[in-house]
């Protein structure tokens, strides 16, 4: 009967030491330094149609600092808010679909950083969930997080014929400026946008 005790402990110890390696919240710097990332290569992808459809219409093959680059040259209002709208759609792909699908909870920085973006509630994220994180927080209300946002002032602008820019600007610095004090300033490290959905960001433990 001892034998057999002592078999049983054997057993069930690997598999309680396997799962007694959570992930730990994120202490803020490799959120940091993945948001850093993700902003290049975020605008970068974001930045892709601006890129070719300006190279296209004018014939130049220069880097598109802003859609505004189009009016001077010649380029239709109509065509340069279709172009931020196609820029925010490839926006789209890197900050919802990327952690949707293929890297399940990262963007490109945070699986770089071993982070990962998790339910409060311990339950699967979904599209909406996402989408209202990384898309509707991270562009168009904490704007300055990242570079993708500038398209949204574009379009604005356009569609409303009045130039927004300094005071969206103005409005996502000081919410983005909130939001990074929030991730340091409190033991479970919320930004504004992870208090609002009920998600956080982790480090996963790294496997050799």
């Amino acid at each position: 009967m001892a034998k057999r005790r002592l078999k049983k402990r054997q057993i069930e110890k690997p598999n309680q030491e396997l799962l007694a390696v959570p992930s730990q919240p994120d202490h803020g710097n490799a959120r940091v330094i993945s948001g850093v990332i993700d902003w290049l290569l975020g605008g970068v992808v974001s930045g892709l149609p601006a890129v070719l459809i300006f190279a296209i219409l004018s014939g130049k093959s220069k880097p598109v600092t802003s859609l505004y680059v189009y009016l001077s040259a010649g380029i239709s209002r109509q065509v340069t808010i279709f172009t931020a709208l196609l820029c925010l759609l490839f926006g789209l792909f890197y900050y919802v679909f990327v952690p949707w699908k293929i890297f399940p909870g990262q963007t490109v920085g945070k699986r770089m950083m071993h982070a990962k973006i998790v339910r409060r509630d311990g339950k699967p994220l979904t599209f909406g969930l996402l989408l209202a994180r990384q898309f509707g927080f991270l562009v168009l209300i904490e704007g300055a997080a990242t570079a993708t946002s500038t398209y949204v002032k574009v379009f604005i602008t356009l569609a409303a014929r009045y130039y927004v820019d300094a005071y969206l600007t103005m409005f996502w610095f000081v919410l983005t400026l909130i939001s990074m004090v929030l991730v340091f300033g409190n033991g479970k490290h919320l930004a504004l946008h992870d208090r609002a959905l009920g998600t956080m960001v982790v480090v996963e433990p790294k496997h050799n």
